[in-house]
């Protein structure tokens, strides 16, 4: 459940950044602002998948070898919406 709730944590959020764009995220900067937030939100639902020990919600700690594999798997995911969203709708009809 906590290896759930980061992927769909960090990728939903990452999704801000996809949309908000016309071209790759990194060329059209992101404010300031959000990218504290984004990093803020990710670093807390990254601890709170690590060590949470919640019964209540069937949730235990993953440790930091398995965050990282999300992290490294959201990012691929991330790139993955950028190439996609560049595919013209030309060729998709």
């Amino acid at each position: 459940m906590s290896a759930l709730y980061l992927q769909v944590s960090i990728i939903s959020q990452a999704l801000i950044f996809v949309t908000r764009s016309r071209s790759w995220s990194f060329v059209e900067r992101p404010g300031f602002l959000l990218l504290i937030a984004f990093f803020i939100a990710q670093l807390i639902a990254t601890l709170i998948a690590v060590y949470a020990k919640w019964d209540f919600a069937r949730a235990s700690g993953i440790g930091w070898g398995w965050a990282g594999v999300i992290w490294l798997y959201s990012i691929v995911i991330y790139f993955t919406l950028f190439i996609f969203k560049s595919i013209p709708f030309s060729i998709i009809q």
